[in-house]
């Protein structure tokens, strides 16, 4: 499949777009960082010590793309996560 040039260009204009979207309306809970937070803030954000672990799933040019990850904080008694294909997630990690 060729992309035109004008889509091409299209292409990369919705997706600085979207960027831009997400980083705007993210503020302190997005993952561009602590914009915006205070020193007693930051300090508390510090000491929160957890785990993250997602997946999305879509399909681009009728390929199937498949985007996870797992963040792990030190400290954290870590376990095992296990992410599907079809993006549902098992966590085995112990409960504190």
């Amino acid at each position: 499949m060729r992309l035109s040039t004008l889509g091409l260009v299209l292409t990369v204009m919705f997706a600085v777009f979207m960027f831009l979207l997400s980083w705007l309306l993210g503020g302190c809970a997005s993952q561009f960082g602590p914009m915006g937070m205070s020193p007693e803030q930051l300090a508390a954000w510090g000491k929160i010590k957890d785990q993250q672990a997602g997946c999305v799933k879509g399909v681009y040019a009728g390929v199937t793309v498949l985007n996870t990850w797992w963040n792990v904080d030190k400290g954290v008694t870590q376990g095992t996560v296990t992410i599907k294909d079809d993006c549902s997630i098992v966590d085995t990690s112990p409960t504190p």
